[in-house]
């Protein structure tokens, strides 16, 4: 399993990067393609380090914090709406069935 090109580049790792988006882009994607995206990828990195922005922000900037807490109660409904009716409907399943 290759490493996400996005944290090689992070990490000055850019000629394997650049491997990984090959091998992940082969056949679908030209190799200028897969160049221009690689510079996207650099860009958005140097664009974040400039930022000073950290993993910490989620939780000291109020509009980043408000954002992560609605994806996260968005993606805890979404697995309470889908495991219950679910699990309801497999008990329905087992009681007809015996």
């Amino acid at each position: 399993m290759h490493e996400s090109p996005r944290w090689l580049v992070e990490h000055g790792r850019t000629d394997e990067a650049l491997d990984t988006l090959q091998f992940y882009r082969e056949g679908y994607y030209t190799p200028g393609e897969v160049e221009t995206e690689l510079t996207e990828i650099e860009r958005a990195v140097a664009a974040f380090r400039i930022s000073g922005l950290t993993w910490v922000s989620l939780f000291t900037d109020s509009s980043l914090f408000a954002r992560m807490w609605r994806a996260a109660l968005l993606q805890f409904m979404a697995q309470i709406c889908l495991s219950v009716p679910l699990t309801i409907l497999r008990r329905r399943a087992t009681i007809m069935m015996s």
